[in-house]
């Protein structure tokens, strides 16, 4: 029996994961009814993503809407990526100089996510002292469940917990193979979107990546504790960050 939304969100706030949600690698949907599907139609999609970060889930959500048979894979066992993995849960801006600047499915997820909390929204009317004034807060484990809910309703596959081990181009459509919790499994797609950040797809399927010279940290959200700071060896962190 499928959860009704409220006891979707409801269990995503409490648990702060998506435990009610997700199963054995495959979510957003009841397990027997995907089994099914899987037996019938999942062995060829019109659009395979990989990665469920926020791009991904995006990219995905969109294919969805548009009719096409869209799986999604992730390795972590909620979409969200940076915004819920790592938890730099303000994913950007989306107003400037007094107006909204980018909206579409992004910025859907973030005010349905503020919505439901029972939040409330920056004042976006005028330039803020500080940029940062009109970044969004989102709950995490709720902006999950919004983007798992947008899955479901666009009527993707969303497969968790798994990873790509072989991408092979063929003349109309790409063949995947990839590893899961209950085995291999492959599929195949008439479109691949990579979309997990570090060109693991394009890489598999054999293309040349680039690297570049500078690079960022991946996120700044921790705190150190127990460390006398002033007998810190700097240079050798610098080197560490810049290796």
């Amino acid at each position: 029996m499928r959860n009704t939304r409220r006891q979707f969100i409801r269990d995503a706030v409490v648990t702060g994961t998506l435990a009610a949600a997700v199963g054995g690698g495959d979510a957003c949907a009841d397990r027997a009814a995907m089994r099914e599907e899987e037996t019938a139609s999942s062995a060829s999609y019109d659009v395979i993503v990989m990665g469920g970060g926020t791009a991904g889930a995006i990219a995905a959500i969109q294919a969805g809407r548009l009719g096409l048979h869209t799986l999604l894979v992730e390795k972590n066992g909620m979409p969200g990526g940076t915004t819920t993995i790592a938890a730099v849960n303000f994913p950007g801006l989306f107003h400037a100089w007094g107006r909204q600047i980018i909206a579409g499915i992004g910025w859907e997820l973030v005010s349905r996510t503020v919505e439901t909390c029972g939040d409330r929204l920056p004042d976006f009317s005028s330039p803020p002292k500080r940029h940062w004034q009109h970044q969004v807060r989102v709950n995490r484990a709720v902006y999950a469940a919004m983007a798992c809910e947008a899955l479901q309703q666009a009527k993707v596959r969303a497969l968790f917990h798994a990873m790509p081990a072989q991408v092979e181009e063929r003349e109309d459509s790409v063949h995947v193979m990839f590893c899961t919790k209950s085995g291999l499994e492959t599929v195949s797609g008439k479109m691949l979107i990579d979309a997990t950040g570090d060109a693991n797809a394009v890489g598999l399927a054999g293309y040349p990546l680039v690297e570049g010279g500078a690079r960022q940290p991946g996120t700044l959200i921790l705190r150190l504790k127990g460390y006398d700071f002033e007998q810190l060896d700097r240079d050798n962190l610098r080197m560490a960050v810049t290796v």
